[in-house]
């Protein structure tokens, strides 16, 4: 299906953004505002959460021409629910409770990964890639 395509793109941009939020906060001002919503709002969190397992769930079930019928592309789908995951984790409550130190760096290094998937999956849609 190709709306879970272009779902699943968005959906990864808009990861990586929130991601690197904090150490481009210059440059990606524009997400401050987006940044203190979703971690002010439980209801955002799963709302984010759960669009993300529904996105990659369904990219493993309905591939894109002419991928697995099962599996589908492997690699999107499961940084997709990975995304949903680390962003569920990095918003709870307990993660606040928490210090700084060394998350900038991870958050970083999970941007850097999602960067170069979501830029094999958009130049090379109908790659299968496994």
């Amino acid at each position: 299906m190709i709306q879970l395509y272009v779902l699943s793109i968005f959906y990864l941009i808009f990861s990586i953004l929130l991601l690197l939020v904090d150490s481009y906060r210059m440059q990606l001002d524009f997400m401050l505002k987006i940044k203190s919503t979703i971690s002010e709002s439980t209801r955002l969190v799963k709302l984010l959460f759960y669009s993300g397992l529904f996105i990659g769930l369904m990219m493993l079930l309905f591939p894109i021409y002419p991928g697995p019928e099962v599996l589908g592309d492997l690699l999107p789908s499961i940084s997709v629910i990975y995304t949903a995951l680390f962003l569920r984790s990095e918003y709870s409550d307990k993660i606040r409770e928490r210090s700084i130190i060394g998350r900038d760096k991870k958050r970083r290094g999970v941007a850097r990964f999602l960067v170069i998937v979501v830029i094999l999956h958009f130049i090379l849609p109908s790659f299968v890639i496994l």
